[in-house]
């Protein structure tokens, strides 16, 4: 429909109806309610480029893939079963892309979901409704960038739709491999820790909930018919027909969340964890724009961003598989890069002296990066007023009491503790690699946690644990009457 002037008049898509709308808005509850429930029970983020790191990562923890597995395959299985139930969800569509523009789609929303720390689920549906600035600066700015692409894909006429019917065979294959990876999951689970605390649940119930909480977002997506690019297209590009079902998923899916939300935040801890895992980063960043805007392009592409299109694939879509490949590279590819850059920027803050931060579950504290092997570990935070070893404030308590037990057993002048340590702590960094910078003046001070990274997405902290010398005899290197400093690994972060 044109204008006398041959311009595109703005109007409302055809394909869109009260039904629509209403399957738009009941499927945005749903989708919230499954992001709700996760929030409460395991203090977690729904946040679907994320959890699909469970399969890009490289050197993602085990432990922190498993539960991330556990929700796509809950996804694969809703979606098996919603595309039997509610086959309009996934019937063939005019606006499915064709398998080079998916390919190209699937790579820039793996490189901008990664860069960007997020998609519409984990910006959208969960960053809006706790009112966070990096996910309000990231909808719209993937919005605009989707809405611009959308729109120079229409006009140049390169939108070449190729509707694909889903494959029987395909989805049910998909289904009996979801229900194998589910099993083997279950099968492989530990058992919980009786040490643990009350609110830590065992790691087959974890797998439980987060395949019972993905079903729960498949069955949403489908309702909601996010599922088809032309609801997607037909929301991004107005030129073509308007269609605002997305505006009604979306909106009723951020209201839920903005009434469950502020509830479940007030809460001290989640139902079956023992922290909320919310982001902490408040900072508007040239990765996080980027990221939007890479995002924004390969969703504006092909009308698909990562929850859809694990529907689509698991409804059996052949151009789905063409998304899903490059997708997964481009997230792993990503990865790697940050993970070189924030090495390569690691080691020139080293090397010039300036301040390291060091980070823990229980501290965060900075240093400055020593001169010289006599400067190392020489400060007021080791010393005290009478020159014995005085533990500093911020020493965590079970460190504190081991090095108060070692103080009134042998009285430790504090030079020589500094003396010692500090041949430890230079052993350790010599082998981490952590190079003193020629020429710098200062002293530092003492370290009581540090983190070493063990490859992005996983990272374990490690603590410096004070002993009486009857264990540290046999080390050799430690003076006697000293402490000795043994590694533990604590967490994983």
């Amino acid at each position: 429909m044109s204008t006398p002037g041959n311009a595109p008049s703005l109007h409302i898509s055809a394909q869109f109806t009260l039904t629509s709308a209403l399957l738009g808005a009941a499927g945005g509850i749903v989708i919230a309610l499954a992001t709700s429930m996760h929030l409460l029970l395991r203090g977690r983020i729904t946040g679907i480029s994320g959890i699909c790191q469970g399969i890009s990562s490289l050197s993602l923890a085990f432990s922190r893939r498993t539960w991330r597995l556990a929700f796509l395959i809950g996804m694969v299985i809703g979606a098996c079963l919603m595309a039997e139930a509610m086959p309009t969800a996934y019937a063939a569509d005019a606006l499915d892309p064709t398998v080079s523009v998916a390919a190209v789609a699937g790579v820039l929303v793996g490189v901008g979901t990664k860069l960007g720390s997020g998609c519409t689920s984990g910006h959208g549906v969960c960053g809006l409704p706790r009112f966070s600035k990096r996910s309000f600066t990231s909808v719209l700015t993937f919005c605009f960038v989707g809405a611009a692409t959308a729109v120079v894909m229409s006009a140049s006429g390169l939108r070449a739709g190729s509707p694909a019917a889903p494959s029987q065979e395909l989805r049910y294959v998909a289904l009996a491999l979801g229900v194998a990876c589910a099993a083997l999951l279950f099968a492989t689970a530990k058992k919980k820790d009786p040490a643990h605390s009350v609110h830590q649940s065992s790691e087959s119930v974890d797998v439980a909930l987060s395949l019972a909480v993905g079903i729960v977002f498949a069955v949403g997506l489908s309702v909601a018919q996010m599922t088809r690019p032309s609801r997607v297209v037909g929301f991004l590009d107005p030129t073509q027909g308007w269609d605002p079902t997305l505006a009604f998923v979306l909106f009723s899916a951020v209201l839920f969340n903005l009434c469950s939300f502020r509830y479940i935040l007030r809460r001290q801890t989640p139902i079956m964890a023992c922290e909320f895992e919310i982001p902490t980063n408040k900072d508007l960043t040239v990765e996080l724009v980027g990221g939007a805007v890479i995002f924004g392009a390969g969703w504006g592409l092909s009308g698909l961003c990562p929850g859809p299109a694990v529907c689509v694939l698991a409804a059996g879509k052949p151009y789905a598989i063409a998304w899903a490949i490059p997708f997964i590279v481009g997230q792993a590819a990503t990865e790697r890069v940050q993970a070189a850059w924030a090495a390569r920027r690691a080691t020139a803050k080293h090397e010039s002296g300036s301040t390291v931060r060091v980070m823990s579950m229980a501290s965060s504290i900075e240093f400055a990066a020593p001169a010289s092997d006599d400067d190392l570990l020489h400060g007021d935070a080791l010393r005290g007023s009478a020159g014995e070893y005085e533990p500093p404030s911020d020493l965590p308590s079970d460190l504190e009491g081991g090095a108060r037990e070692h103080e009134g057993a042998t009285s430790v002048p504090g030079r020589e503790l500094q003396d010692d340590l500090g041949r430890v702590l230079r052993r350790e960094m010599s082998e981490s690699g952590i190079r003193r910078p020629s020429g710098a003046t200062g002293s530092g001070r003492k370290v009581h946690r540090r983190e070493e990274p063990r490859g992005v997405g996983s990272v374990a902290a490690e603590r410096m644990v004070m002993v009486p010398e009857q264990a540290a005899a046999s080390q050799g290197p430690l003076a006697a009457g000293a402490p000795h400093v043994r590694q533990e690994t604590i967490a994983e972060l």
